[in-house]
């Protein structure tokens, strides 16, 4: 979480304050340049602005107060690149060059607050704690900074949350609002409003922290800076979260995968905006140097029918000259015409190579479309794996409690009170592991690893301990043939929950449940098998609707055809096949294959 805003909000400061009358009462020669490095910075240009600032470096006579101009831009170059050790170096360099004036100590100050900003970025919050500290002490008048003591604040203040020390982290976070405030940067409040919120919360009023939030949205709802709308909606999220809210956690979630899509978009706009100027400005060349192509032949040949004409004026046997000064010209002519073909045949290539560019760049912004559509996709079957994994432990827990309640043995009730403890255990592990999965999914992460087939399956078994009792289900496994597979250990994990949940749900009245799973390996990959005695079904009849969403094949009343459709698409997604053999009143085997 970042305490400070924007590179380039930083770098128009800098600018205002070291090329402007800030120190020699006059505007310099290098603000040219520091507008265009600016420029280049707000499209990501940041290879181009490093050249353009160690020209200047390079230039002979440099004072050292141009120096140590262009020194900090280059820094503020390197911490937008996403280097802050880097940047750290260069902002030490530019205080070997800081000018001798009254406010020599202002200029120090502030590269303290660079270093503490750089610092925060790698992090290392002990040595940004230490520079801005410094930074406060060594220049109390921040009238050189536009935003004074702010960052300072906000760093300190983060670094005190972080130790919990609440009433200190506030404090700081006053010092900085007040800054913001008292320079009119009323649109920078929100980034203070959300670290109070975060503190608040941690001291247990969730009341206020709500409040500070809600603040922070009508502030930005004018000032509409989309950074800090992602912020504010990130820290509800860690208060939701906090507060063990988890619904609201992951609508949260959603709102802030809108904002970020936004985002992209508006940035691919830009980014398309860039090419079409790029291929305008490399048409128009290309024009105008075919024009002036044109026009050196069209000289060349006004000059040789001059000549010719002028020939013919002075003899009598021009009549013979001019025949062949003539066929010459006809000749040069023709070649002109054909260098005139030829360039405008470059001309139209050139144009067809700009327009394949275009062509290109539409299609990739077409597959980051398709790709954040795949991501919505894969938080809507999340939220659906959260509900369908916690109905079994829920429905565990429900049972008991109805045993308890119906118990008049105190010995008994008592042993039904303890066998609460690992059911409510497993509860709070698949919680604790489902939203670990979302927030997994929402950075859209790769978790896969190689995983115990054993591991997982005991750890799916405990959620259904008590349905496995009261069935007397007897289950046998046989992984010798393959122990492990490279897959997402809680994928996995609710894959055998879903198999088991299947297998015990349409048992047969007539019979126990037996449930046999084993494991084998081939040239195809891994294969999963799992055979049981249940009720079976008619595939030929219902195998098309096995696998769809709420597909309900059996009228059972914890039937909600989400638990089979989660689970083939879970397994699709990582390029392998689940398939289904079964004949009714015998029982049913479902195989799932792992590809390699």
């Amino acid at each position: 979480m970042k305490p400070f805003t924007c590179c380039t909000k930083t770098l128009l400061s800098i600018l205002l304050i070291v090329a402007s009358n800030s120190l020699c009462g006059q505007r310099t020669d290098t603000e040219a340049t520091f507008a265009k490095i600016d420029s280049l910075l707000k499209i990501s240009k940041y290879a181009k602005a490093q050249r353009l600032a160690l020209d200047q470096l390079y230039r002979e006579n440099l004072t050292d107060r141009k120096r140590f101009e262009f020194w900090m831009i280059r820094a503020e170059i390197i911490r937008a690149s996403g280097q802050p050790l880097k940047a750290a170096e260069a902002y030490q360099k530019a205080r070997s060059y800081v000018p001798a004036a009254e406010n020599m100590e202002q200029f120090i100050s502030l590269i303290q607050m660079k270093l503490a900003e750089c610092f925060f970025d790698i992090p290392d919050y002990d040595q940004a704690a230490v520079h801005a500290s410094k930074s406060i002490e060594i220049s109390p008048d921040t009238s050189i900074s536009e935003t004074g003591h702010a960052i300072n604040y906000l760093i300190l203040g983060y670094i005190e949350f972080l130790n919990e020390d609440y009433k200190g982290a506030l404090d700081y976070y006053q010092n900085a609002m007040e800054n913001y405030k008292n320079r009119g940067f009323t649109c920078e409040l929100p980034l203070v409003y959300t670290k109070m919120a975060r503190v608040v919360n941690a001291m247990g009023n969730a009341q206020e922290a709500v409040g500070y939030i809600e603040k922070s949205k009508a502030i930005n709802a004018s000032c509409q800076i989309t950074t800090y709308d992602i912020l504010i909606y990130e820290t509800l999220y860690y208060i939701y979260e906090e507060n063990e809210q988890y619904k609201e956690a992951l609508n949260t979630l959603t709102v802030m995968g809108e904002i970020r899509s936004k985002i992209n978009y508006t940035k691919q706009e830009a980014e398309m905006a860039i090419l079409e100027k790029e291929f305008e400005s490399d048409l128009k060349k290309s024009e105008i140097e075919a024009l002036r192509q044109v026009n050196l032949k069209n000289e060349v040949i006004t000059k040789q029918q001059t000549r010719i004409l002028w020939i013919a004026l002075l003899g009598i046997i021009g009549l013979t000259v001019l025949s062949i000064l003539l066929a010459n010209s006809n000749k040069r002519r023709r070649l002109a015409f054909t260098e005139l073909e030829k360039l405008n045949r470059n001309l139209e290539n050139e144009v067809s190579k700009r327009t394949a560019h275009l062509r290109e760049a539409n299609e990739n912004i077409r597959m980051q479309t398709e790709s954040i559509a795949e991501r919505n996709a894969a938080l809507t079957d999340l939220y659906h794996m959260v509900s369908h994994n916690l109905r079994g432990p829920v429905n565990n827990l429900s049972s008991l409690v109805e045993f308890i309640k119906l118990e008049e043995d105190p010995q008994e009730r008592t042993m039904l009170i303890q066998t609460m403890d690992p059911v409510l255990e497993n509860l709070r592990t698949t919680a604790n592991e489902l939203l670990e999965k979302v927030n997994l999914s929402s950075r859209i992460d790769n978790d896969s690893k190689m995983v115990s087939f054993e591991e997982s399956f005991n750890l799916a078994r405990k959620g259904l301990n008590v349905v496995i009792e009261n069935t007397k289900a007897k289950i046998t496994t046989d992984f010798s043939q393959a122990e492990s597979v490279y897959y997402s250990a809680k994928y996995l994990t609710s894959i055998f929950y879903n198999l088991l949940s299947n297998s015990l749900k349409y048992r047969s009245p007539e019979r126990n449940p037996s449930i046999s799973i084993s494991t084998s390996k081939d040239e195809r990959g891994t294969l999963l098998q799992c055979e049981d005695n249940g009720i079976g079904m008619d595939l030929e009849k219902d195998g098309d609707r096995l696998f769809q969403f709420k597909g309900t094949l059996q009228d059972h009343p914890d039937s909600k055809g989400i638990g089979l459709y989660m689970l083939k698409t879970q397994i699709e997604r990582a390029r392998g096949k689940i398939w289904a053999e079964s004949i009714l009143g015998v029982g049913t085997t479902f195989y799932v294959r792992f590809s390699t």
